[in-house]
């Protein structure tokens, strides 16, 4: 009897077990920065963005992204590199938007509406977080100070 009962609790201890890492939050690396990817979230393989080349005021970065959706609710995490350029806060003072601080990460919030987008400067790099719901974005900052 003793078997059936510790075999029973064994099998339920193993159940707990996968039920809380299925349920528990993921990390991603993205150029070197890390987001935390919640519950719920998947990623969208076909909108990542891999090593892509862009200009802006004639210079020149590297962009790579990752898509992550939960019902409506959307979040592109994007990393570039400029280049000959190292971001700081101090490069984020000219954006639009607003300080904000999120889980102990300093940068701007810019609201055009619909989209929320909250940037800001980590390893020389530019981290921007985009979503159709700002709540999401403090569930994915990372701080790794």
């Amino acid at each position: 009897m003793n078997r059936k009962i510790i075999l029973t609790l064994s099998f339920a201890l193993i159940a707990i077990v996968m039920a809380s890492a299925a349920s528990a939050d993921e990390n991603v690396t993205i150029d070197g920065i890390d987001f935390n990817i919640p519950d719920g979230f998947t990623e969208d393989v076909d909108e990542a963005i891999i090593n892509e080349t862009n200009s802006e005021h004639k210079v020149s970065f590297v962009s790579n992204a990752k898509v992550y959706e939960n019902g409506d609710h959307i979040m592109t995490l994007m990393v570039c590199t400029y280049d000959g350029v190292n971001v700081t806060n101090d490069y984020l003072k000219d954006m639009d938007g607003d300080d904000l601080t999120i889980n102990g990460v300093d940068g701007k919030l810019s609201d055009t509406g619909f989209i929320k987008v909250f940037c800001y400067a980590k390893d020389g790099k530019l981290a921007e977080l985009s979503t159709n719901y700002q709540e999401d974005i403090e569930k994915f900052v990372v701080d790794e100070s």
